[in-house]
């Protein structure tokens, strides 16, 4: 309180009041609130509804007449209720005016509901004479704070090296909500959404493998906001910056499975597979946090296309975000044990057809037409089947190969020993067609030979050329015109077949 300017209001207020002949003894001036706004004479001082506000004024005494006495403040809820006294202090005689400075915290609750409040001083005289002050009214005003609690179930999620969402549940009431982030550390916060009311909210431009913190509070409807949330702690993602694998390969597709490979990445820790069913199909991740180059993709579809991608994954445990180019591959039909065939194969169409034991066909392969049927014992050319001129034929045995035992998969067992190209078996069939004579020849030794017809029937048998047991040669002129099965039965006990055509 400035005391010179204090004198100076006595000074003119003590004018004043001898001017106009009615000098007032008590008089309450200089009032303001704690933050310095000012509160006029015989003003209203403000409190919001169920809170508090403090004040601070000067009580003057004039005209002591050398006489002391009690000078106290009162509030009274109302003009007819009883006062309750605030503050009280003694004046001491021996002088002509007194002023006192008091500081009181004005409570809501001192006046009552939807009345106006009165805040005045009363100076006693020793001997019992009262003087009072003019009236102070205290008005009760609608709070400006906001009482809504911070929202519940906060949590962060999607968080990569550089972006997260933060989330929250609903708060009854609301009007918006604020929400703000900060590194962690840091004592500057920055601004998420002032007022919006989605409950989710994305963080952008961050760094990576960085902490970060974040809080959220309620906006009421007046404007105003209630608490802050405490603080929910992320951490940001690393990156990793890997080139894109290379070298892929589909090898060894069957009907449900396929192998896959790749060249190895360096500075990759592991591997991440995708693939996805063609055309328009969307990509599933196979395997994930993959230690080889390669493995089996298997349960597949029959007869279906697929696109298969892998990317590298670094030592911090995030994997690049670049895809190789993507390798297709498509499953074979699916194989049976037995195949019959009745659909026709018309003008321009092709029909590749395969069985584990057996094909029965009664089909017609129109001319231009063409048909392959590969069985794994038998390829059988019933009653119905022809084959018209201009049309391509073939039957021949090895058959497709069944999936294997259930619970038994190619990755787990160790690759097979596949015998060099010198190893394998060759039989030559020559000429066929052919007209009646025809040559079997092999660089392996041979034993014996067999001829049979469509449906199985044994139609001529015989043993290689006893010269070098290599070779053998076999007259059908006396047979009817029609596809033959040649058996051919090496001195180890192996066996080949081929399809010969008698003109």
């Amino acid at each position: 309180m400035d005391f010179t300017n204090v004198t100076k209001f006595i000074c003119g207020l003590f004018m004043i009041l001898t001017m106009s002949g009615a000098a007032q003894v008590v008089t309450i001036f200089d009032m303001q609130y704690d933050n310095g706004t000012p509160i006029p004479l015989g003003g209203t001082i403000e409190v919001e509804e169920g809170g508090q506000v403090g004040i601070s004024f000067v009580v003057l005494v004039d005209q002591l007449d050398q006489q002391g006495g009690t000078l106290r403040v009162f509030t009274q809820p109302e003009a007819t209720f009883p006062r309750v006294q605030r503050a009280s202090t003694t004046v001491f005689s021996g002088q002509h005016s007194f002023s006192w400075t008091v500081s009181l915290t004005v409570q809501s609750n001192w006046v009552n509901q939807n009345e106006t409040g009165l805040l005045f001083a009363e100076f006693e005289k020793v001997g019992g004479l009262t003087y009072l002050s003019g009236d102070y009214f205290i008005d009760v005003i609608e709070s400006t704070e906001c009482t809504l609690s911070y929202p519940s179930g906060r949590t962060t999620t999607n968080i990569t090296s550089n972006s997260a969402t933060v989330n929250w549940n609903t708060v009854s009431g609301n009007s918006g909500y604020n929400s703000e982030y900060r590194q962690s550390g840091s004592s500057s916060w920055t601004t998420i959404s002032t007022s919006s009311s989605s409950t989710s909210q994305n963080i952008s431009g961050l760094s990576s493998s960085t902490s970060y913190q974040w809080r959220v509070r309620t906006r009421c409807s007046n404007g105003e906001y209630g608490d802050w949330s405490p603080t929910v702690g992320f951490t940001t993602s690393g990156t990793c910056s890997l080139p894109a694998v290379t070298g892929l390969s589909s090898t060894n597709v069957t009907d449900i499975s396929a192998d896959i490979s790749w060249n190895n990445l360096s500075g990759a820790s592991s591997y991440q597979v995708q693939q996805r069913v063609l055309p328009g199909g969307s990509f599933v991740t196979v395997l994930s946090n993959f230690t080889g180059t390669s493995s089996t993709l298997s349960n597949l579809s029959p007869e279906t296309s697929y696109e298969w991608r892998v990317r590298g994954r670094c030592s911090n445990g995030i994997y690049t975000s670049n895809w190789s180019n993507p390798a297709t591959f498509t499953t074979e039909p699916e194989c049976v044990f037995d195949l019959p065939i009745t659909e026709n194969v018309n003008a321009g169409e092709t029909d590749i057809e395969d069985a584990e034991n057996s094909i029965t066909a009664t089909n017609i392969i129109f001319n231009s037409g063409t048909a392959e049927y590969d069985a794994g014992n038998i390829v059988i050319l019933s009653p119905g089947f022809r084959a018209e001129s201009g049309s391509q034929f073939r039957g021949y045995i090895d058959g497709c190969t069944p999936p294997g035992p259930k619970g038994i998969s190619k990755s787990a067992t160790t690759d097979p020993i596949v015998p060099s190209l010198d190893d394998v078996k060759k039989l030559s069939v020559y000429p066929n067609p052919t007209k009646g004579m025809f040559a079997l020849e092999s660089k392996d030794e041979l034993q014996s030979w067999e001829i049979t017809n469509q449906f199985g029937s044994l139609y001529r048998k015989g043993e290689a050329d006893l010269k070098d047991g290599k070779k053998a040669e076999v007259n059908i002129s006396d047979f009817p015109t029609g596809v033959y099965f040649l058996k051919a039965t090496f001195k180890d006990g192996e066996v080949l077949m081929k399809t010969v055509i008698r003109e």
